[in-house]
């Protein structure tokens, strides 16, 4: 596992990579982002709130992971493809709301590959 501590608006958070972890159960995972490759070419998308990115959003209803970015991939990309998991993002944010007593918000994102 890799963390490091980046600032995300006024909240510190940690980023964690676990590589190859299992999928956790859908109700923790809060996102699902992936990589779409054909050969060595990476598919990016061009999102009006994200900017070019990779192909990813957040799990709707009672959608697994892997569902969700088929999903995504689709509605973002317009490609489908096999799924592989690389990983998963752990992201602990730590808020301060205006000198109140601190929280810790756990969070998972997903990573795929897609071929």
């Amino acid at each position: 596992m890799i963390s490091t501590f980046v600032q995300w608006g006024e909240a510190t958070v940690k980023l964690t990579w676990v590589p190859g972890a299992e999928v956790p159960d859908a109700g923790l995972v809060t996102s699902v982002h992936g990589m779409c490759m054909q050969g060595e070419e990476l598919l990016l998308v061009n999102l009006d709130h994200r900017g070019w990115d990779i192909p990813g959003g957040r799990i709707e209803g009672r959608e697994d992971p892997e569902t969700c970015f088929k999903r995504e991939a689709m509605e973002e990309g317009y490609v489908s493809g096999q799924c592989r998991l690389l990983g998963m993002s752990l992201l602990i944010i730590r808020i301060i709301p205006h000198g109140q007593r601190k929280t810790h918000i756990p969070k998972s994102g997903i990573r795929f590959i897609t071929k």
